[in-house]
């Protein structure tokens, strides 16, 4: 898997273009750009495959023939750690009469 870095996003179409020859059966992708404040907008890592990357528009910049595909469009890579930690579930939050324990009164007098 090739890792390309993009410095700039597109931003009219906010997409990104990624050179013809850079694409291999994966790509990895890496958005470094930064904020006034130095913090990475995109700080994620994401892929795409050559056959899906291969089905968007054309751009070409000189001789190097770009690939621009949307921001959107791009799969993140959830890193095996996160992955293996417990999603939210609402479903398994207890109801205000199950939970343990005294309940606390509110302005200090119980009704």
């Amino acid at each position: 898997m090739r890792t390309v870095k993009i410095h700039a996003p597109i931003w009219k179409t906010r997409s990104i273009g990624i050179a013809e020859y850079k694409l291999c059966k994966d790509i990895r992708i890496e958005i470094d750009y930064k904020t006034k404040e130095g913090k990475r907008l995109y700080p994620g890592k994401y892929t795409i495959s050559r056959e899906k990357a291969l089905t968007y528009p054309i751009q070409r910049c000189g001789s190097v023939t770009l690939r621009i595909i949307p921001i959107d469009d791009l799969e993140p890579i959830i890193s095996p750690a996160r992955r293996s930690k417990k999603r939210f579930n609402p479903e398994n939050i207890p109801e205000l009469n199950e939970l343990p324990g005294e309940r606390e009164v509110i302005g200090g007098q119980d009704e």
